[in-house]
């Protein structure tokens, strides 16, 4: 039995240490040439990578936001995609419409036409930020300063979930019958069936974007330039941090068969992609 348990704890330490040992390789990166990225969604259904870009300040409705496309090689295929936003910011799609969210505005934007479908407002929202998008069809979007999550409902966004657990509620993925939400203090599973919660993972700061890695774990940023990797049940790991050269880690998107994070890196103007560990 010692021998017996004694393998095990070997076995669990190596394959600990396999995971600790895994790099973040930077695979490529654009020019500068966005104008405040804000966040990245990668779509298998268009087969592309929408960007937002702010292009001024976070808050100003001020017309100057866009959405670009890119393909995941970095090429920007059209900077101008669609313009008219003030400071968009998380996005969602299927097959129709990409999901935007804009201050106090959920931007519906037909994908085929690239243009501006509809604007719907909520005039009491205070920074709406991210968007998801279940199975369903169902539209979910977090407000930050509001303590909120909305859902969008018969073209109105209504309150489907408020509080004190949402404080700096951010990023948000949908995932069979839940929504993983981000906070300023800690990573939420939601039930989207009786909005019953528990906490992932504690500690954690200022989620800005959730991917799942499609193995049971989940890549999250950090605003001010984190990047963590975490399996419910263990310590995340920290992939990342550029703090210190002052590069944010916004809304990052995540392509699951060539396993690439897409890191916006606002203020620095550049999508750049990595892969954590060998395909």
């Amino acid at each position: 039995m010692k021998n017996f348990l004694l393998l095990i704890i070997v076995c669990n330490v190596t394959v600990f240490n396999s995971i600790q040992s895994q790099e973040l390789n930077r695979i490529w990166a654009t020019e500068a040439i966005l104008e405040v990225p804000e966040s990245v969604l990668y779509s298998a259904i268009h087969n592309c990578l929408f960007v937002s870009n702010i292009a001024g300040d976070p808050s100003d409705k001020d017309g100057k936001g866009m959405i670009s496309v890119m393909d995941i090689t970095g090429k920007v295929n059209d900077l101008h995609w669609v313009t008219g936003l003030s400071a968009p910011k998380g996005m969602a799609a299927d097959s129709m419409y990409l999901y935007v969210s804009d201050i106090n505005e959920l931007v519906v934007i037909d994908i085929e036409l690239k243009q501006i479908h509809n604007r719907i407002k909520r005039e009491d929202a205070q920074f709406l930020n991210d968007v998801a998008v279940n199975s369903h069809g169902d539209v979910f979007v977090s407000d930050s300063n509001g303590k909120r999550i909305y859902k969008l409902k018969g073209g109105v966004l209504k309150v489907w979930l408020e509080g004190e657990m949402l404080v700096g509620v951010n990023g948000l993925f949908c995932e069979g019958d839940d929504i993983i939400v981000g906070t300023s203090s800690s990573i939420l599973k939601v039930s989207m069936v009786d909005q019953s919660y528990e906490e992932l993972f504690s500690e954690t700061k200022d989620i800005d974007g959730i991917e799942s890695d499609g193995e049971g774990g989940y890549y999250f940023s950090s605003w001010k330039g984190l990047l963590y990797h975490a399996v419910p049940g263990q310590q995340p790991v920290l992939l990342m941090d550029t703090t210190g050269e002052s590069i944010n880690c916004a809304d990052i998107g995540y392509e699951p068969e060539s396993k690439l994070i897409f890191v916006p890196t606002f203020f620095d103007n550049r999508v750049v992609a990595y892969r954590w560990g060998k395909l």
